[in-house]
């Protein structure tokens, strides 16, 4: 108790000793922060690879189905292999994506959708 006693908050060494523990503190916090800083952005980075590699693989594949489309369209009947049906749900995913994309594009330009 009498250590305690000795040290005096109006003391110069111990002004200097809070100073000091402060300052290592505050560059423990800055440290963190900066840290905390990168593993969010690497974090962004990531889900922006993986949305960018899943609009490629939704491209190739509305790609590919506008091309099975234009088969089924342009060659002879007994090169067919899907149903009326089967073409009917091409026809609707290829519009729905279309009219998706345009509405998209007029959301972006006047700013309806942030």
């Amino acid at each position: 108790m009498k250590e305690l006693d000795i040290i005096n908050e109006n003391d110069a060494n111990y002004a200097m000793h809070r100073t000091n523990l402060d300052q290592k503190k505050a560059l423990q916090e800055e440290r963190a922060l900066l840290n905390d800083g990168r593993r969010g952005e690497a974090y962004r980075r990531h889900i922006h690879n993986i949305v960018c590699i899943a609009l490629y693989i939704v491209g190739l594949i509305i790609i590919c189905m506008i091309l099975i489309r234009a088969f089924h369209f342009l060659a002879p009947e007994k090169w067919h292999w899907l149903n009326a049906e089967e073409n009917q749900q091409i026809e609707r995913i290829i519009f729905g994506s279309v009219i998706f994309s345009l509405a998209g594009r007029y959301f972006k330009k006047f700013n309806i959708i942030d």
